[in-house]
């Protein structure tokens, strides 16, 4: 467990570390899709 921030994913355009707290790519500005994969606030 944990706060969200601390779980990564990777940026679908150009595969930078994103965190699930990130909106969009801090490397590219791709905006992150939000997944059903990640946990409830």
């Amino acid at each position: 467990m944990g706060e969200r921030a601390c779980y990564l994913e990777f940026c679908p355009a150009c595969d930078a570390p994103v965190t699930m707290a990130d909106e969009r790519c801090p490397d590219c500005g791709e905006p992150l899709a939000d997944s059903a994969s990640h946990p409830p606030d």
